[in-house]
């Protein structure tokens, strides 16, 4: 009795780019063997008179070279086709087999972090709204600074350009020199 054989994956049977390569090396090969055939025929090559023993199956050589480069070229697409497909289908496995991989890192990770990783990202948030709001306050301090600046230096030149004058006494003198120091 014959042991039973396991019943074939439909989709493993798909995967391959199945017998065209294999019509595609067969058709070529016989396009080339009938065209050299019809070359050494036409030009007589070892002047053993060919042109004339060759003469009845030239018309079958032309056809045959023409039908199997034809078929050539048809498995060329076909197995091409197939064979993308396949590469499609392998590379689509892998980036699931990636992912599932990736995901399995990612909860590695999180079980070696645990609670702790989950503290100091929330630390982290914390002091990051900190900062935030020193840099607010810090902004606004600099503000009011720079405002009450441009009022003293408004007010300085002001000073300034009502005593272009020269001063007549020690006293205005000293005042002026405190203006402007």
């Amino acid at each position: 009795m014959a042991a039973n054989r396991p019943a074939r994956d439909d989709e493993a049977a798909t995967k391959g780019p199945g017998i065209w390569p294999l019509l595609q090396r067969i058709c070529i090969s016989l396009a080339i063997a009938s065209m050299t055939v019809l070359l050494v025929a036409a030009y007589d090559f070892g002047f053993i008179d060919l042109r004339y023993t060759l003469s009845n199956i030239t018309a079958p050589l032309i056809a045959t070279a023409v039908l199997t480069a034809t078929v050539s070229l048809i498995a060329t697409a076909r197995g091409g086709e197939a064979y993308r497909q396949s590469i499609e289908d392998t590379l689509q496995e892998m980036k699931v087999a990636t992912a599932l991989r990736a995901e399995n890192v990612e909860k590695k990770l999180e079980e070696y972090l645990g609670e702790e990783y989950k503290r100091l990202l929330a630390e982290s948030d914390q002091m990051k709204s900190q900062l935030e709001e020193v840099k607010k306050s810090e902004f606004e301090k600099l503000k009011e600074e720079n405002k009450f600046l441009k009022e003293l230096n408004s007010t300085l030149q002001t000073k300034i350009n009502s005593r272009s004058a020269p001063a007549q006494t020690d006293a205005e003198e000293n005042e002026r020199l405190e203006v402007l120091g």
